[in-house]
């Protein structure tokens, strides 16, 4: 069951917040994580993956090892928008038979410069701006079209929520 499908399920939720497989200048990923991990530790059971030195398959067989109900991905620049579209096929690839496919959720600037591409690759939903309220609503009340801070693919067209006030 999708989280668009999901809406008023209330169960505490697993979540993996994922820095991807990538040769980066941008260190801070992992503090961003952090960020979002604090601001919804008490409505998810959160973990942090930093799957930087790992391939992109051993990234999707251990992502998929912690069983989650959402994975949220960090894409930090434009550099690392490819590295998000091929997480994203690792992690569908390691999803054993029968099995849903979690929710994928990306954030960042590389998300944000081209939602489009991340939101084909199979990413339910890209966050931008800051995140720490939008992944509290998501995991309160699901993803719907519009919502603020939030861009997804819904009918075929990309639908971009307003922007979310900064905390």
């Amino acid at each position: 069951m999708s989280l668009m499908e999901n809406r008023g399920n209330h169960k505490k939720k697993r979540l993996v917040l994922v820095k991807p497989p990538e040769n980066s200048f941008f260190s801070f990923g992992g503090f961003s994580l952090a960020v979002l991990a604090a601001a919804v530790r008490h409505m998810s059971d959160v973990s942090i993956l930093d799957c930087t030195t790992m391939t992109f398959e051993q990234a999707g067989q251990k992502i998929m090892a912690l069983r989650p109900d959402i994975i949220g991905i960090t894409l930090m620049g434009f550099s690392s928008l490819r590295n998000g579209v091929s997480l994203i096929r690792a992690i569908t690839a390691a999803v054993p038979a029968g099995e849903p496919v979690p929710a994928v959720i990306t954030g960042g600037h590389g998300a944000f410069v081209f939602p489009e591409k991340i939101l084909e690759a199979g990413s339910q939903c890209v966050v931008f701006g800051e995140g720490e309220l939008t992944l509290q609503e998501i995991l309160h009340s699901g993803i719907r079209p519009g919502m603020p801070g939030t861009i997804v693919l819904s009918g075929g067209k990309m639908v971009r929520g307003e922007p979310t006030k900064p905390i």
